[in-house]
């Protein structure tokens, strides 16, 4: 009886402290663009740019605004269904190196702006696996974008593919940036994001929920996904899942 309701308590006290988090989330990452957006469409509108270079500029920028918070609602969206319990998805055959192949080429600007080295290695003869597409294109491009934005300049990322039996692993490595050990057991929660120098550019421009997206869809594949990181070795997330 004690033990059940130290559970609820506990269980209360951490739907409390998911609420404080996303009011949190909320009230900064989406009225920070909101303010962005507004600001340059105030200062098109009133004149206060009229010449066409600078207006161009600040339609584009207001742009990658919208763009930004549309994948935080879409983020927010995703998440919520996985929070239900009754999330799945549908397998079918599919080539994984056709979607590591367009996840890389959809990055490959974003590593070349930041000066970071972007590769993959797939082994020989791995390529159809059984896993819902989409949700996988999901997993690696949320993946190496979070690698790309904790990666250096001069840096590298690598993403690796091999068969294990009869499950697929798949890393994802970057060089230079160290996630500290006390944070490892963090990584993969809601609204998690760590020291701000951690980060490429200084700037964080993830929703800090790509990463408990991807173990939620590693875990719809009945797949697990572990994270290394040291200051020799750079930082890893390994994942497999089961090709059956």
């Amino acid at each position: 009886m004690i033990d059940g309701l130290e559970m609820l308590d506990a269980q209360k006290r951490q739907l409390e402290q998911t609420r404080r988090d996303l009011v949190a989330w909320v009230s900064h990452d989406l009225r920070t663009p909101l303010a962005a957006i507004r600001a340059m469409n105030e200062a098109i509108l009133d004149g206060v740019v009229t010449d066409h270079a600078t207006v161009r500029r600040y339609i584009e920028n207001v742009q990658g605004e919208l763009f930004h918070l549309s994948k935080m609602i879409d983020d927010l969206f995703e998440l919520a269904k996985l929070d239900t319990g009754n999330f799945t998805i549908k397998r079918e055959p599919a080539s994984l190196r056709d979607l590591i192949s367009d996840t890389l080429g959809s990055l490959s600007a974003k590593a070349t702006q930041a000066g970071v080295q972007l590769s993959g290695e797939l082994e020989p003869g791995l390529d159809i696996i059984h896993m819902a597409p989409d949700k996988m294109q999901r997993v690696l491009y949320n993946l190496l974008d979070n690698a790309l934005r904790h990666t250096p300049v001069g840096g590298q990322v690598c993403i690796k593919a091999r068969q294990i039996e009869q499950a697929v692993q798949v890393t994802v490595h970057n060089s230079g940036s160290v996630i500290p050990p006390e944070d490892l057991n963090k990584v993969f929660e809601s609204f998690y994001r760590g020291e701000p120098s951690r980060a490429q550019d200084g700037k964080y421009r993830g929703t800090g929920l790509g990463l408990a997206i991807v173990r939620g869809f590693i875990e719809a594949h009945h797949g697990q996904i572990t994270v290394e990181s040291d200051m020799t070795n750079g930082t890893t997330f390994t994942f497999t899942i089961p090709n059956l």
